[in-house]
């Protein structure tokens, strides 16, 4: 080894992630991991291992980031690719089910000098296995996700500066890249690597199929190309950008849609619908995959079992206001009835339309939260409360929780930023 030449470190600004083009804001922490699913073979007669026979990798990929009331890398992950300027061509709006079913290319590019990139790492085809969010008293929002792909390439000298781009479908012999001839490593078809012997870049700038190839509009294609060698940097802020959001700029909206109709936002919307004396609300959205694979290529897609989308969330202990909406019984527990005698944990087994809805503004004055003042919002339909409980604690002050299952999910963004 060098010791001369050796860098002492890589710090945080001399590492970037990018999700396809988009360089990811606001990221924490970054990590990954693979699992080169070795398994030994063995025979009788021998003490000794035949062969370590490989299959296919297993790659983890997670990412941790302040929530800044921004969608730009829910849109990326959804499969909008078009804007991430925190919304979208779907209004704005991004679904666990668009979540579930779109793959994404990864690149981190490292600085290990003063300029330049001096390697780059490329996650292939990597899927969602959960996204999840916290808010809390005394804290940033965080939103962190988990995903896994299948391979895991170093790139370096030469080849330092490669990023994954998106090909669109002109043909079934014409892809649109924008990659110049020379400058292509390798592309990628529904996460597949295809051989150099049925594809090539002309002098257009587009990928021809070759060797009888042909290309298929309902595919997902990717060239891995150094058409740039530079250090990514994040050109898209704000003048004012957040850089993270605490209490006072988070409302939590719960409403009984058996009862009520969506209530508005900020001012323009019900008190009554405010949850209050919330310390904290978790939620995740996690999907339940397995590798598909095939004789010819081995692992080929992560295959989609189920979606689970749960929420927990706890207040201070000040009344049984937020029983009476768990349980389906807000309208006789609010005025002008008022005349609710008892509420058992039947009540909740039965009660499966409790919306919850985290409202992100820009501003902690909630006299100006509002429609102007929104940055971003996550919706959580159809729950149905799993488990509950109330702790005392001396000294110190009641608590009640809740467990809360949901059948669907969405991310709204507004396209507002700063502050």
């Amino acid at each position: 080894m060098s010791y001369g030449s050796k860098p002492n470190e890589i710090r945080h600004p001399k590492a970037a992630l990018l999700a396809e083009s988009y360089v990811v804001q606001r990221i924490q922490a970054l990590g990954y991991t693979a699992d080169l699913n070795s398994e030994e073979v063995n025979q009788l007669t021998d003490a000794n291992i035949v062969e370590v026979v490989d299959s296919a990798p297993t790659v983890s990929l997670t990412i941790d980031t302040n929530d800044f009331g921004s969608i730009n890398l829910i849109n990326i992950l959804g499969g909008y690719l078009t804007k991430t300027e925190n919304s979208n061509v779907n209004d704005g709006t991004v679904t666990d089910v668009d979540l579930s079913e779109v793959g994404t290319d990864f690149v981190v590019a490292i600085q290990e000098g003063t300029s330049g990139v001096a390697r780059s790492l490329w996650f292939n085809n990597c899927f969602i296995d959960s996204i999840s969010g916290t808010y809390q008293v005394d804290g940033f929002a965080a939103e962190s996700i988990s995903m896994s792909g299948s391979s895991q390439t170093w790139y370096l000298n030469g080849y330092a500066g490669a990023r994954s781009n998106v090909c669109t479908f002109s043909s079934d012999v014409i892809l649109t890249a924008g990659v110049t001839a020379g400058k292509e490593i390798t592309l990628t078809e529904d996460g597949i690597e295809l051989s150099s012997a049925y594809w090539n870049v002309g002098a257009d700038k587009d990928i021809s199929a070759d060797g009888g190839y042909t290309f298929s509009n309902d595919k997902r294609y990717r060239v891995i190309s150094t058409e740039t060698v530079t250090y990514p940097v994040i050109d898209n802020e704000d003048a004012s950008p957040v850089g993270g959001v605490k209490e006072g700029e988070i409302e939590l909206v719960m409403w009984d849609s058996a009862l009520d109709t969506e209530p508005g936002i900020g001012t323009a919307g019900a008190a009554s619908t405010k949850a209050l004396r919330i310390q904290n609300i978790d939620y995740e959205i996690s999907y339940d995959r397995e590798d598909l694979k095939q004789l010819y290529t081995g692992t080929y897609y992560k295959g989609l079992n189920d979606t689970n989308i749960t929420a927990s969330l706890s207040a201070i202990d000040s009344d049984l206001e937020m029983w009476a909406l768990a349980t389906g019984n807000y309208d006789r527990w609010a005025a002008p009835l008022s005349d609710l005698s008892s509420m058992s944990l039947a009540d909740f087994q039965s009660m499966s339309t409790l919306q919850v809805r985290i409202d992100v503004f820009n501003t902690k004055d909630h006299l100006l939260h509002a429609s102007g003042t929104l940055l971003k919002q996550i919706y959580l339909f159809d729950g149905k409360v799993t488990s509950v409980g109330d702790s005392r604690d001396v000294p110190g002050r009641g608590t009640q929780t809740f467990d809360i299952s949901f059948k669907t999910a969405a991310y709204h963004g507004t396209g507002n930023v700063g502050r």
